[in-house]
């Protein structure tokens, strides 16, 4: 392809190189906006179409078609009704569990969540606060339990039973260390 070929009518001889550019960039343009305008047709064209098709299919179906979009779109908002209440269940289930081992509310709907959701990180985090909340708690229960000492600081008790069965050696250690205890069970007769 030449020059003139290209700016057509738009060419002249002696053209300098400055006119030429000039010349090109009209002839770029109206090109393009030539290219533009046709896309835009065809554009217009393949939406109003489209529009076309998409009626004559709408008119197309018969009632029976429609019933059964109307059936399927029914039966997919059941299926969306019954996974929300099988998950609501689970839940439950699952708090009920949590709350039986010993959780409280709070944590055992975090652990049931977390447990459908399959969020571990959550689930283990949930389990390990229990746990200590749980040791904490058999800690307190095992020092309530546990009987003061005596404010003599011997908490030795022996029955008269088992003072009169003592040898003598026994009786000896006895009196060394809580000598108030063995004088009364010695006295005792």
């Amino acid at each position: 392809m030449n020059i003139k070929e290209i700016l057509k009518d738009k060419y002249k001889d002696g053209m300098t190189s400055e006119e030429i550019l000039k010349a090109l960039e009209t002839v770029e343009l109206e090109d393009s906006t030539k290219e533009l305008d046709k896309v835009k047709k065809a554009l217009d064209n393949a939406t109003s179409e489209a529009a076309n098709y998409k009626k004559q299919l709408r008119d197309k179906l018969t009632d029976e078609e429609r019933a059964k979009a109307e059936q399927d779109q029914q039966l997919q908002e059941l299926k969306n009704q019954l996974d929300v209440l099988q998950r609501e269940k689970a839940l439950a289930e699952h708090k009920a569990q949590y709350v039986g081992l010993g959780y409280d509310e709070q944590l055992a709907e975090s652990s049931a969540k977390a447990l459908i959701e399959n969020d571990f990180t959550t689930l283990f985090s949930n389990q390990k606060s229990f746990l200590e909340a749980y040791n904490k708690k058999v800690e307190a229960d095992l020092l309530k339990g546990t009987p003061r000492p005596s404010g003599n600081g011997n908490p030795q008790t022996v029955t008269q039973e088992q003072f009169d069965n003592f040898t003598y050696k026994q009786r000896i250690d006895l009196m060394n260390s809580n000598p108030q205890l063995f004088k009364e069970l010695n006295t005792i007769k």
